[in-house]
């Protein structure tokens, strides 16, 4: 079976950001590729990105502040936990990956 996977390039609405996890889990999306401005899930970010070496203000804009967490969560209505989900700064470095 193929796998499913939906990008969101530069979606600066953190709301429609949950939205889009809301979807992508009613879809069985296999994960969701964040790019550009698009805001990122809350949910184990930390953990995910801890021990890797990432420039500090790209961490703080990826992690956000709680409010912002907050309105992605309130919209995905806990979809943001289960769907995968990878960042990439810049769009086009997803042609690098064998889908």
């Amino acid at each position: 079976m193929k796998e499913f996977y939906v990008i969101c390039d530069n979606i600066r609405s953190l709301e429609n950001i949950g939205s889009v996890f809301r979807t992508a889990d009613a879809l069985k999306v296999d994960k969701i590729f964040l790019c550009g401005i698009s805001g990122s899930s809350p949910t184990n970010f930390d953990s995910e990105w801890r021990n890797k070496n990432i420039n500090p203000k790209l961490y703080s804009k990826l992690v956000g502040d709680k409010s912002s967490r907050h309105k992605i969560s309130k919209t995905a209505l806990g979809a943001e936990k289960t769907v995968p989900f990878e960042y990439y700064s810049q769009t086009w470095r997803l042609s690098k990956r064998n889908f």
